[in-house]
Protein backbone atom coordinates (compact mmCIF):
# COMPACT_ATOMS: atom_id res chain seq x y z
CA UNK A 1 0.00 0.00 0.00
CA UNK A 2 2.44 2.06 1.04
CA UNK A 3 4.26 1.59 -2.39
CA UNK A 4 1.33 2.37 -4.62
CA UNK A 5 0.97 5.31 -2.43
CA UNK A 6 4.47 6.47 -3.19
CA UNK A 7 4.17 6.12 -6.75
CA UNK A 8 0.81 8.46 -7.06
CA UNK A 9 2.76 10.85 -5.12
CA UNK A 10 5.43 11.11 -7.82
CA UNK A 11 2.46 12.06 -10.70
CA UNK A 12 1.12 14.63 -8.64
CA UNK A 13 4.51 16.50 -9.59
CA UNK A 14 4.78 15.88 -13.20
CA UNK A 15 4.47 13.97 -16.02
CA UNK A 16 8.01 14.04 -16.95
CA UNK A 17 9.67 12.90 -13.78
CA UNK A 18 7.28 9.75 -14.45
CA UNK A 19 8.13 9.59 -17.67
CA UNK A 20 11.86 9.52 -16.66
CA UNK A 21 11.33 6.42 -14.12
CA UNK A 22 9.82 4.74 -16.59
CA UNK A 23 12.37 5.17 -19.20
CA UNK A 24 15.26 4.53 -17.00
CA UNK A 25 13.76 1.62 -15.11
CA UNK A 26 12.84 0.09 -18.93
CA UNK A 27 16.49 0.46 -20.47
CA UNK A 28 17.68 -1.10 -17.26
CA UNK A 29 15.43 -4.07 -16.90
CA UNK A 30 16.25 -4.70 -20.96
CA UNK A 31 19.96 -4.70 -20.33
CA UNK A 32 19.22 -7.04 -16.83
CA UNK A 33 17.45 -9.82 -19.20
CA UNK A 34 20.41 -9.04 -21.86
CA UNK A 35 22.68 -9.80 -19.01
CA UNK A 36 21.03 -12.87 -17.78
CA UNK A 37 20.69 -14.43 -21.13
CA UNK A 38 24.35 -13.90 -21.74
CA UNK A 39 25.36 -15.48 -18.39
CA UNK A 40 23.58 -18.86 -19.02
CA UNK A 41 24.73 -18.66 -23.00
CA UNK A 42 28.41 -18.68 -21.22
CA UNK A 43 27.94 -20.83 -18.07
CA UNK A 44 28.59 -24.67 -18.03
CA UNK A 45 25.55 -26.79 -18.17
CA UNK A 46 23.87 -27.57 -14.77
CA UNK A 47 23.87 -31.45 -14.46
CA UNK A 48 20.31 -32.48 -12.56
CA UNK A 49 20.72 -34.20 -9.49
CA UNK A 50 17.25 -35.85 -10.16
CA UNK A 51 13.48 -34.89 -10.41
CA UNK A 52 12.11 -32.40 -7.75
CA UNK A 53 9.16 -33.47 -5.89
CA UNK A 54 6.46 -30.88 -7.06
CA UNK A 55 3.27 -30.75 -5.27
CA UNK A 56 0.29 -32.18 -6.37
CA UNK A 57 -1.70 -28.92 -6.63
CA UNK A 58 0.55 -27.67 -8.81
CA UNK A 59 0.00 -30.12 -11.28
CA UNK A 60 -3.41 -28.84 -11.86
CA UNK A 61 -5.42 -26.82 -13.51
CA UNK A 62 -4.97 -24.75 -11.36
CA UNK A 63 -0.85 -24.08 -12.49
CA UNK A 64 -1.58 -23.86 -15.83
CA UNK A 65 -4.07 -21.19 -14.92
CA UNK A 66 -1.57 -19.54 -12.94
CA UNK A 67 0.68 -19.71 -15.78
CA UNK A 68 -1.80 -18.11 -18.10
CA UNK A 69 -2.66 -15.41 -15.75
CA UNK A 70 1.39 -14.40 -15.11
CA UNK A 71 1.98 -14.56 -18.69
CA UNK A 72 -0.78 -12.33 -19.58
CA UNK A 73 -0.07 -10.13 -16.88
CA UNK A 74 3.83 -9.33 -18.15
CA UNK A 75 2.80 -8.87 -21.96
CA UNK A 76 -0.60 -6.65 -20.92
CA UNK A 77 1.37 -3.36 -21.23
CA UNK A 78 1.71 -3.99 -25.04
CA UNK A 79 -1.30 -1.39 -25.66
CA UNK A 80 -0.19 1.33 -23.03
CA UNK A 81 1.33 3.60 -25.61
CA UNK A 82 -2.50 4.10 -26.63
CA UNK A 83 -3.21 6.09 -23.58
CA UNK A 84 -1.13 8.34 -24.21
CA UNK A 85 -2.07 8.79 -27.95
CA UNK A 86 -2.98 12.42 -27.73
CA UNK A 87 0.54 13.21 -26.11
CA UNK A 88 2.59 11.19 -28.33
CA UNK A 89 4.11 13.19 -31.75
CA UNK A 90 3.08 11.44 -35.21
CA UNK A 91 -0.64 10.13 -34.61
CA UNK A 92 -2.20 7.10 -34.09
CA UNK A 93 0.32 5.56 -36.80
CA UNK A 94 2.69 6.08 -34.16
CA UNK A 95 1.06 5.10 -30.99
CA UNK A 96 0.52 1.62 -33.15
CA UNK A 97 4.47 1.13 -34.25
CA UNK A 98 4.95 1.66 -30.87
CA UNK A 99 2.71 -0.56 -29.57
CA UNK A 100 3.95 -3.34 -31.98
CA UNK A 101 7.88 -2.48 -31.85
CA UNK A 102 7.27 -3.10 -28.41
CA UNK A 103 5.44 -6.02 -28.10
CA UNK A 104 8.20 -7.49 -30.96
CA UNK A 105 11.18 -6.21 -28.32
CA UNK A 106 9.81 -7.93 -25.30
CA UNK A 107 8.65 -11.31 -27.09
CA UNK A 108 12.69 -11.50 -27.85
CA UNK A 109 14.16 -10.52 -24.74
CA UNK A 110 12.15 -13.43 -22.85
CA UNK A 111 12.36 -16.34 -26.05
CA UNK A 112 15.55 -15.92 -26.18
CA UNK A 113 16.12 -15.81 -22.04
CA UNK A 114 13.72 -18.68 -21.71
CA UNK A 115 15.83 -20.91 -24.94
CA UNK A 116 18.92 -20.09 -22.63
CA UNK A 117 17.63 -21.30 -19.62
CA UNK A 118 15.95 -24.64 -21.49
CA UNK A 119 19.53 -25.15 -22.49
CA UNK A 120 21.76 -24.80 -19.67
CA UNK A 121 19.62 -25.93 -16.97
CA UNK A 122 17.56 -29.36 -17.09
CA UNK A 123 13.45 -28.02 -16.72
CA UNK A 124 13.22 -30.85 -13.94
CA UNK A 125 15.34 -29.54 -11.67
CA UNK A 126 13.20 -26.77 -11.43
CA UNK A 127 9.75 -28.13 -10.81
CA UNK A 128 8.65 -26.73 -7.83
CA UNK A 129 10.73 -23.27 -8.31
CA UNK A 130 8.88 -20.48 -7.27
CA UNK A 131 11.29 -18.54 -9.02
CA UNK A 132 12.54 -20.76 -11.63
CA UNK A 133 15.11 -17.89 -13.07
CA UNK A 134 16.74 -17.29 -9.62
CA UNK A 135 17.47 -21.41 -9.03
CA UNK A 136 18.67 -21.66 -12.59
CA UNK A 137 21.33 -18.90 -11.98
CA UNK A 138 22.24 -20.23 -8.94
CA UNK A 139 22.85 -23.64 -10.17
CA UNK A 140 24.82 -22.31 -12.65
CA UNK A 141 26.80 -19.36 -11.86
CA UNK A 142 26.14 -18.27 -8.03
CA UNK A 143 24.28 -18.39 -5.17
CA UNK A 144 24.47 -14.64 -5.38
CA UNK A 145 22.70 -14.53 -8.98
CA UNK A 146 19.22 -15.31 -7.29
CA UNK A 147 19.63 -11.82 -5.13
CA UNK A 148 20.19 -10.30 -8.24
CA UNK A 149 16.66 -11.88 -9.80
CA UNK A 150 15.01 -10.73 -6.92
CA UNK A 151 15.99 -7.27 -7.19
CA UNK A 152 15.37 -7.15 -10.86
CA UNK A 153 12.00 -8.43 -10.00
CA UNK A 154 11.53 -5.97 -7.46
CA UNK A 155 12.47 -3.31 -9.89
CA UNK A 156 9.94 -4.97 -12.50
CA UNK A 157 7.08 -4.50 -10.01
CA UNK A 158 8.08 -1.24 -9.13
CA UNK A 159 8.37 0.14 -13.13
CA UNK A 160 4.71 -0.98 -13.35
CA UNK A 161 3.17 0.67 -10.60
CA UNK A 162 4.75 3.58 -11.83
CA UNK A 163 3.27 3.08 -15.78
CA UNK A 164 -0.38 2.20 -14.14
CA UNK A 165 -0.14 5.37 -12.43
CA UNK A 166 0.57 7.05 -15.73
CA UNK A 167 -1.51 5.06 -17.88
CA UNK A 168 -4.70 4.27 -15.36
CA UNK A 169 -5.50 8.08 -14.72
CA UNK A 170 -5.72 9.11 -18.33
CA UNK A 171 -8.27 6.35 -19.09
CA UNK A 172 -10.13 8.39 -16.80
CA UNK A 173 -9.72 11.91 -17.95
CA UNK A 174 -10.42 10.87 -21.55
CA UNK A 175 -13.57 9.51 -20.17
CA UNK A 176 -14.13 12.82 -18.45
CA UNK A 177 -13.21 14.71 -21.74
CA UNK A 178 -15.87 12.25 -23.43
CA UNK A 179 -18.56 13.65 -20.78
CA UNK A 180 -18.77 9.99 -19.39
CA UNK A 181 -16.80 10.74 -16.31
CA UNK A 182 -16.78 13.73 -13.46
CA UNK A 183 -15.94 16.92 -15.24
CA UNK A 184 -13.27 17.60 -12.71
CA UNK A 185 -11.09 14.09 -13.59
CA UNK A 186 -10.76 15.76 -17.15
CA UNK A 187 -8.68 18.62 -15.82
CA UNK A 188 -4.81 18.76 -16.05
CA UNK A 189 -2.28 20.16 -13.91
CA UNK A 190 0.90 22.27 -14.76
CA UNK A 191 2.95 19.33 -14.41
CA UNK A 192 0.79 17.23 -17.33
CA UNK A 193 -1.02 14.98 -14.75
CA UNK A 194 -5.07 14.71 -14.36
CA UNK A 195 -4.40 15.00 -10.42
CA UNK A 196 -7.70 14.50 -9.37
CA UNK A 197 -8.06 10.90 -11.55
CA UNK A 198 -4.66 10.19 -10.44
CA UNK A 199 -6.41 10.40 -6.82
CA UNK A 200 -9.29 8.22 -7.52
CA UNK A 201 -6.71 5.82 -8.77
CA UNK A 202 -4.82 5.61 -5.90
CA UNK A 203 -7.94 5.29 -3.97
CA UNK A 204 -9.00 2.16 -6.00
CA UNK A 205 -6.10 0.76 -5.87
CA UNK A 206 -5.61 1.17 -1.98
CA UNK A 207 -9.32 -0.63 -1.83
CA UNK A 208 -8.00 -3.55 -3.97
CA UNK A 209 -5.47 -4.68 -1.88
CA UNK A 210 -7.27 -4.63 1.30
CA UNK A 211 -9.81 -6.77 -0.30
CA UNK A 212 -7.36 -9.23 -1.60
CA UNK A 213 -3.59 -10.68 -1.49
CA UNK A 214 -1.27 -11.04 -4.64
CA UNK A 215 -2.70 -14.09 -6.18
CA UNK A 216 -6.32 -12.58 -6.19
CA UNK A 217 -4.94 -9.34 -7.46
CA UNK A 218 -3.14 -11.29 -10.07
CA UNK A 219 -6.03 -13.29 -11.32
CA UNK A 220 -8.94 -9.97 -10.85
CA UNK A 221 -6.60 -7.74 -13.16
CA UNK A 222 -6.33 -10.42 -15.93
CA UNK A 223 -9.65 -10.98 -16.05
CA UNK A 224 -10.51 -7.14 -17.12
CA UNK A 225 -7.76 -7.68 -19.13
CA UNK A 226 -9.21 -10.51 -20.94
CA UNK A 227 -12.36 -8.50 -20.65
CA UNK A 228 -11.22 -5.51 -22.53
CA UNK A 229 -9.12 -7.83 -25.23
CA UNK A 230 -12.32 -9.29 -26.51
CA UNK A 231 -13.84 -5.80 -26.74
CA UNK A 232 -11.32 -3.90 -28.08
CA UNK A 233 -10.38 -6.88 -30.87
CA UNK A 234 -14.89 -6.78 -31.35
CA UNK A 235 -14.78 -3.39 -31.14
CA UNK A 236 -12.29 -3.21 -34.35
CA UNK A 237 -14.66 -5.24 -36.28
CA UNK A 238 -17.90 -3.59 -35.54
CA UNK A 239 -16.58 -0.05 -36.51
CA UNK A 240 -14.64 -1.90 -39.76
CA UNK A 241 -17.92 -2.89 -40.80
CA UNK A 242 -20.36 -0.05 -39.63
CA UNK A 243 -17.59 2.79 -40.47
CA UNK A 244 -15.48 1.72 -43.27
CA UNK A 245 -14.39 4.82 -44.35
CA UNK A 246 -13.04 6.00 -41.55
CA UNK A 247 -9.44 7.20 -41.51
CA UNK A 248 -7.34 4.90 -40.26
CA UNK A 249 -3.75 5.90 -39.23
CA UNK A 250 -2.63 2.01 -39.47
CA UNK A 251 -4.50 -1.10 -40.61
CA UNK A 252 -4.34 -4.72 -38.44
CA UNK A 253 -2.58 -6.89 -40.85
CA UNK A 254 -4.58 -10.09 -42.20
CA UNK A 255 -7.80 -8.92 -41.20
CA UNK A 256 -10.29 -10.23 -41.21
CA UNK A 257 -8.98 -13.72 -40.70
CA UNK A 258 -5.95 -12.30 -38.17
CA UNK A 259 -8.94 -10.15 -36.18
CA UNK A 260 -11.14 -12.95 -35.95
CA UNK A 261 -8.57 -15.91 -34.70
CA UNK A 262 -7.11 -13.51 -31.96
CA UNK A 263 -10.75 -12.73 -30.70
CA UNK A 264 -11.54 -16.62 -30.66
CA UNK A 265 -8.18 -17.15 -28.94
CA UNK A 266 -8.87 -14.74 -26.49
CA UNK A 267 -12.46 -16.19 -25.95
CA UNK A 268 -11.14 -19.12 -24.96
CA UNK A 269 -8.59 -18.43 -23.14
CA UNK A 270 -11.02 -16.76 -20.84
CA UNK A 271 -13.50 -19.04 -20.76
CA UNK A 272 -10.62 -21.21 -19.01
CA UNK A 273 -9.67 -18.55 -16.90
CA UNK A 274 -13.48 -18.69 -15.16
CA UNK A 275 -14.11 -22.37 -15.13
CA UNK A 276 -10.87 -22.31 -13.10
CA UNK A 277 -10.85 -19.38 -10.96
CA UNK A 278 -14.66 -18.98 -10.67
CA UNK A 279 -14.29 -16.88 -7.46
CA UNK A 280 -12.54 -14.22 -8.79
CA UNK A 281 -14.31 -14.49 -11.67
CA UNK A 282 -17.31 -13.73 -9.65
CA UNK A 283 -15.76 -10.72 -8.42
CA UNK A 284 -14.49 -9.63 -12.06
CA UNK A 285 -18.26 -10.04 -12.94
CA UNK A 286 -19.37 -7.94 -10.00
CA UNK A 287 -17.59 -5.31 -10.79
CA UNK A 288 -18.54 -5.00 -14.18
CA UNK A 289 -22.08 -5.17 -13.00
CA UNK A 290 -21.54 -2.12 -11.08
CA UNK A 291 -19.44 -0.43 -13.61
CA UNK A 292 -22.59 -0.56 -16.22
CA UNK A 293 -25.38 1.58 -14.17
CA UNK A 294 -22.68 3.98 -13.53
CA UNK A 295 -21.73 4.34 -17.12
CA UNK A 296 -25.54 4.85 -18.05
CA UNK A 297 -25.90 7.36 -15.27
CA UNK A 298 -22.56 9.43 -16.37
CA UNK A 299 -23.45 8.86 -19.63
CA UNK A 300 -26.96 10.85 -19.34
CA UNK A 301 -24.95 13.70 -16.87
CA UNK A 302 -22.70 14.07 -19.63
CA UNK A 303 -25.58 14.81 -22.79
CA UNK A 304 -27.28 17.09 -20.17
CA UNK A 305 -23.99 18.98 -19.67
CA UNK A 306 -23.14 19.27 -23.47
CA UNK A 307 -27.36 20.81 -23.78
CA UNK A 308 -26.65 22.86 -21.03
CA UNK A 309 -22.94 24.25 -22.92
CA UNK A 310 -25.43 24.37 -26.77
CA UNK A 311 -27.96 26.65 -24.90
Amino acid sequence: MMVSSVFAALQLRSVALSAKIQQIAAAALALIVVGFTLALVFAESAVSSGTALVPHAANGLGAWSLVIASIIYTYDGWYYAAYFSGEIKGGGGAVARACIKGTIIVIVLYVFLAAALAWKVPLASLAGNELALAGALEMVISPLASTIVLVAAIIMLLAYQNLLYMATPRIIQALAVDGLFVRRAGEISKGGNPIFAVLLSWGLSVGLIIIGGFHFLLHLSVFFYLFLYVLLIAGVIILRSRQPDTDRPYRAWGYPWSTYTCLFGWILIALFQVGVEIDTAAYAAIFVAISWPVYRVLMRSGRTIKLNHKE
